[in-house]
């Protein structure tokens, strides 16, 4: 894109969304998940070829998890699912192809450890425990490193938690009691963290469950 044409698809991103949330909030949910799937591939264009600019991948960040609530109320949940796993495929595999330090962050780190779950959830609803366990070790792997990255950053410790929960649930299905167990109270130990630094929020991520 040339200079001017990257800031007027952007607005045209932009605009997309914003007639997005007003159908949502109307409950036009087809015609808000038809509109955010169209900013979704512009942004993931701006993002691909202005990997610099955090602007495009913060509002592509919020357009991915629009489009799949979108998704949720218009197609139903598997729709969602799509859209999620779509998300954070393109994440790593921009990250594959570009190697680029603009890549790393929070923004990324939670896109990429969601869509992993998401991954994780169907194959254990088509009972490939085995693999869905995999996929969960290497989510719980993700958002430790990154709370250990970004300190501050309490929803990394909160996206730690819910993961390390869903992974000893997986555990406990194989019969890896022993393990689950330590999941579940690493869990535990850390949303009683969440609880004590933010008591206004009680990060009650099991009602996401």
């Amino acid at each position: 894109f040339r200079p001017t044409l990257v800031w007027t698809k952007r607005d045209e991103a932009a605009g997309c969304m914003s007639v997005a949330r007003v159908n949502g909030q109307l409950g036009k949910w087809t015609e808000a998940r038809v509109l955010a799937d169209r900013a979704v591939g512009i942004y993931r264009r701006l993002v691909e070829q202005n990997l610099a600019v955090t602007e495009f991948t913060t509002e592509l960040w919020a357009a991915d998890e629009f489009c799949a609530s979108a998704a949720d109320q218009s197609e139903g949940a598997a729709g969602g699912q799509t859209r999620r796993v779509a998300a954070a495929n393109f994440w790593v595999d921009l990250a594959r192809e570009s190697g680029q330090q603009a890549l790393k962050g929070t923004g990324y780190s939670i896109t990429l450890g969601r869509g992993q779950r998401e991954i994780a959830d169907m194959l254990r609803q088509k009972g490939q425990l085995q693999q869905a366990e995999q996929i969960l070790h290497g989510t719980v792997d993700l958002f430790e490193k990154a709370t250990q990255e970004y300190p501050a950053e309490l929803m990394m410790r909160r996206e730690e938690a819910f993961s390390r929960l869903k992974h000893g649930e997986v555990l406990e299905e194989l019969g890896r009691s022993d393990e689950a167990a330590s999941e579940y109270q690493a869990s535990t130990v850390l949303s009683a963290g969440l609880k004590a630094a933010l008591p206004a929020d009680s990060f009650n991520y099991e009602e996401e469950a």
